[in-house]
């Protein structure tokens, strides 16, 4: 007799039991730590991309201006080798690296032009401006999302601090001047608790569908911007080896040497 892989185990157990185990999965909780470093990380590539615009921009006058630039895109090629890391890491998406920049002979004026004619560079710059506003939204939605879903599901946990400390019989939902009927307007009761525990729960159960959701522009990001463009070879040392991160599933890496989105919220939770 074989034992059974973690796939045909999760495949042959309930459904309810997979929806109860699902908010606490580690693929659950990966893809929400890779939503709350986004905000950090995006700040400072968006800060490195607009220093490094202005600062060459200001050197335009001079020639250490294009050289200047250069050296900046050969930044945010770093920077995006770190992103591809972070993506492997935490959303189990391997993309290919793009293919290195070669100058045709020594000097810094070649090795300028070979990185100003390069695209995955640009590409990469632009990385750096276009994840920041999503990922100030997606920071916003997902502590707001996490925080209530939580709360409400613990809420018969942690009412007494309402009238303990706050002085009020729980949470305040309406105005208790214009509460309609025999609504308090705070939720007090044990059916108006149960019905928050209720919702609180429903809130949870879809958590980690709604995480991976908010997950998706970024892998779109890092798929199209940050790999090899179509028709490229891939750079050295890309995710498809023995050092490649697993999947979130366990299984072989995502790998993708395209922008080509091949993965839908429809797979299941590890």
């Amino acid at each position: 007799m074989t034992m059974a892989t973690a796939s045909e185990r999760r495949a042959g157990a309930p459904r309810v039991l997979l929806a109860l185990r699902a908010p606490f999965s580690g693929r659950t909780w990966r893809a929400f730590l890779y939503l709350l470093t986004n905000l950090p990380v995006a700040v400072a590539l968006f800060a490195y991309a607009t220093t490094l615009c202005a600062l060459s921009a200001g050197l335009l006058v001079t020639v250490a201006g294009i050289p200047v630039f250069a050296a900046g895109l050969a930044g945010a090629r770093g920077l995006g080798a770190m992103e591809r890391a972070r993506a492997r890491a935490l959303l189990g998406v391997t993309v290919a690296a793009p293919p290195p920049v070669r100058a045709a002979g020594g000097g810094v004026v070649r090795w300028t032009g070979a990185l100003l004619r390069d695209g995955s560079s640009w590409r990469q710059l632009l990385c750096c401006f276009l994840r920041f506003p999503w990922a100030v939204a997606a920071f916003v939605l997902t502590v707001t999302y996490w925080a209530l879903g939580w709360s409400l599901l613990l809420y018969p946990l942690w009412r007494w601090t309402f009238p303990h400390y706050l002085g009020q019989p729980g949470i305040q939902v309406w105005n208790p001047d214009t509460a309609p009927g025999t609504f308090s307007g705070y939720v007090e009761t044990p059916p108006e608790i149960a019905l928050a525990a209720a919702v609180g729960l429903l809130l949870v159960l879809a958590l980690p569908r709604v995480t991976y959701a908010l997950t998706v522009p970024d892998r779109a990001l890092v798929r199209v911007l940050l790999g090899p463009w179509p028709g490229a070879a891939p750079g050295p040392g890309t995710g498809t080896g023995p050092g490649a991160a697993p999947a979130p599933h366990g299984g072989a890496p995502e790998t993708v040497r395209s922008p080509v989105l091949r993965e839908g919220p429809e797979h299941r939770e590890s």
